[in-house]
């Protein structure tokens, strides 16, 4: 078309100047014979351009990535159980495992570090540090051998505060470790100033239970006490014996030895007990008594109030079952679910309150399981205590010996008098007795005192 028609033709439009040609990729001009002014259309775009048009031209642009935690970072400061988590789930880079295992020494220098963070630390630093390791520790280097021998000193110091199945299980994994890894060639082990065989610590370490708590209570005057109340001595009513005091003493103390001996933390729940009575019961004669005493018993809401910490009868029957569960004993177990069945039975047949259930409930084990016989308990506490005294005086003489032979001959009659050798030998059995007896075993020294002062006479 000649310029001056296309000229004509677009001026109407407003422009002085014609577009350029239309090429393939464009849309032609449509004609607007209203004169009316129109927004331009949009050019349409190639495939190959999608990538660089924005989807969306008001979007932020996207923020810079955020550090990673990669775990310890030297330099920071942690928490001694930070540094724990670190060092137990491996959180840390190959170069800074020793910088790691330095600020945990570091933390247990620190005033007012606990016993038992000092035992946890201690059972990590003896796990981590390899054969030839070495980190500053009381101003000095120190291997893996030496913490674990300073943790399980910091955890037999804990027993005497309180009892936790953790620190039982670190002291277990430490001790275990420093015997058969670390000094497999030693023959005889400090443990917290007392001087244990390697056939004792293996004689430990194979008993189920390290530490074994034992209730606060003196045997013998309770035994007394039981046996007046069950003769009727001292009641009005010979029958009614649950509500004396004797009677819940002994009760009290049998629970806390069941609690003891099955070591659960989680009391059981009304769902897994019923489980529980009714895989017993299965086939028995009387089974329909059975469950009758056992909803009788788990639909109880009372609680004795005169108990120390108040429990209702279901939570005894709970830790009845979880005591008979742990036994391995077959005929002994096989007995006392026996024992728990017609106690059931009773309480069905009799309906007695909630201490009476109880009471019954905690009588399963009586004439079964020789480890709740008091009067039992306080013989073994002193047969105990005799094996203690002569292990210590075989020690004691064996020390004489070993230094009477580093001596002139001259000087040994006066090294060898017995004045101050009875109280070293004294002084060990009672450093002795602290450790086994009232550390692991948890019993009080006002059990022990009568025994353990007969027993030094033979040290002089």
């Amino acid at each position: 078309m000649p310029f001056g028609i296309k000229s004509a033709i677009f001026s109407c439009f407003g422009q002085k100047t014609p577009p350029t040609e239309t090429t393939p990729t464009q849309q032609p001009t449509q004609a607007n014979p209203a004169g009316l002014r129109v927004a331009a259309i949009p050019q349409p775009v190639r495939l190959n351009q999608l990538d660089a048009v924005p989807t969306n031209p008001l979007a932020l642009p996207d923020p810079p990535p955020r550090p990673v935690d990669t775990g310890f970072q030297p330099g920071r400061r942690y928490t001694p159980t930070e540094l724990q988590c670190f060092a137990t789930n491996r959180q840390f880079s190959e170069s800074n495992r020793m910088a790691l295992l330095q600020a945990m020494a570091n933390a247990m220098n620190e005033a007012d570090c606990p016993k038992a963070v000092k035992a946890s630390l201690c059972q990590v630093l003896s796990d981590q540090l390899r054969d030839h390791d070495s980190i500053q520790f009381l101003n000095a280097p120190r291997q893996a051998n030496y913490f674990a021998s300073y943790g399980i000193d910091m955890a037999l110091q804990c027993l005497s505060d309180q009892y936790s199945v953790v620190l039982e299980r670190n002291l277990r994994q430490m001790l275990d470790r420093w015997v058969k890894q670390l000094c497999p060639a030693q023959t005889e082990f400090n443990l917290d100033g007392v001087v244990y065989s390697r056939q004792e610590i293996t004689a430990l370490l194979n008993n189920r239970t390290l530490i074994s708590r034992q209730i606060p209570l003196r045997p013998d005057d309770l035994a007394t006490r039981l046996e007046n109340r069950l003769n009727g001595v001292g009641t009005s009513l010979p029958g009614q014996t649950v509500h004396d005091a004797a009677v819940r003493d002994n009760g009290e103390r049998l629970l806390n030895l069941m609690k003891a001996a099955h070591r659960q933390s989680n009391e059981m729940t009304p769902t897994n007990m019923r489980q529980a009575i009714q895989q017993l019961a299965d086939k028995h004669p009387r089974q329909q008594d059975i469950l009758r005493g056992m909803e009788k018993t788990l639909t109880n809401p009372h609680a004795d109030s005169n108990w120390r910490v108040p429990v209702i009868a279901r939570q005894v029957l709970g830790h009845v079952i979880q005591y008979i569960s742990a036994k391995t004993d077959i005929p002994l177990k096989n007995n006392l679910n026996q024992a728990l069945l017609e106690r059931l039975i009773e309480i069905d047949r009799e309906d007695p309150c909630a201490p009476g259930i109880m009471q019954r409930l905690l009588d399963v084990p009586s004439g079964i399981d020789p480890a709740m016989d008091i009067a039992a308990k306080s013989r073994q506490v002193g047969e105990d205590l005799a094996t203690l005294a002569g292990k210590t005086r075989q020690r004691v003489d064996a020390l004489i010996e070993e230094g009477l032979e580093a001596l002139p001959n001259q000087d040994r009659t006066l090294a060898n008098q017995q004045g101050p050798m009875a109280i070293i030998g004294e002084n060990m059995f009672e450093a002795r007795v602290n450790l086994e007896m009232q550390r692991l075993r948890g019993l009080p020294a006002g059990d022990l005192t009568e025994h353990v002062n007969k027993l030094k006479l033979g040290f002089r």
